[in-house]
C-alpha cells in the first residue's frame, strides 16, 4: 500500500526566479539587496550585494552549504558555479587573501548592532 504525505507536511517547493538578463540581476536579487542595504546602511554596495546573494541563495536552496548556495546563485545570475562559489568564499576572506586590486576587508561585528532592530 502506498503512503501519502499530506500537502501541508511536504517541504514547500520554491521555483527559482528567472535567470538574469543583460539588463541586470533578477528583481528578487535587487529587492533583497535593497532590504539588506536598508537594515545595514553602513555596508558598501558591494558587500551588501554579496551578503544579499548569500542569504537569498540559502533561502532558495533550503541549505546553507556553500556548494548548494553557489549553485543557486549561479542559476540566478546566469554565471558559472565556480564564479559564484569564489564570490561567496572571498566575501569572508581577509583583504590580502582576495583577488583583485580594489578589494576591501570589512568588520563583521559592525553588523551586530542593527540586527535586533
Amino acid at each position: 500500500m502506498q503512503s501519502t504525505i499530506p500537502l501541508s507536511a511536504a517541504r514547500p517547493v520554491v521555483a527559482p526566479p528567472p535567470v538574469a538578463s543583460s539588463a541586470g540581476p533578477p528583481a528578487c536579487v535587487a529587492a533583497w539587496t535593497a532590504v539588506v542595504r536598508t537594515h545595514l546602511p553602513h555596508l558598501s554596495k558591494a558587500v551588501a550585494r554579496v551578503l544579499a546573494l548569500g542569504s537569498l541563495g540559502m533561502v532558495l536552496a533550503h541549505s546553507c552549504g556553500l556548494t548548494s548556495v553557489a549553485c543557486t546563485v549561479a542559476h540566478l545570475l546566469d554565471i558559472k558555479e565556480g564564479a559564484a562559489r569564489q564570490r561567496l568564499r572571498e566575501w569572508c576572506d581577509a583583504k590580502e587573501d582576495k583577488r583583485g586590486a580594489q578589494r576591501q576587508e570589512w568588520d563583521v561585528t559592525t553588523c551586530f548592532g542593527p540586527l535586533p532592530r
